[in-house]
């Protein structure tokens, strides 16, 4: 596993209950709050190079 892949499952691992308790507060479904869980963290990890050095989102960015 790599550095990357490490930092961001400690920090699933440090988070990922609260964030269902948080999904399940908005779906009402304990199954949906998971996928929703999932859906955000997938999307999370593919920009956590740029969370992790700080680096802001610009439209420029993602084009590159």
């Amino acid at each position: 596993m790599t550095d990357v892949a490490e930092e961001f499952a400690a920090y699933v691992a440090s988070r990922q209950r609260a964030l269902v308790r948080t999904a399940y507060l908005l779906t009402g479904d304990l199954h949906e709050a998971e996928d929703l869980v999932q859906s955000a963290l997938t999307r999370t990890y593919l920009a956590w190079h740029r969370i992790a050095t700080g680096t802001p989102w610009t439209p420029t960015s993602a084009e590159s």
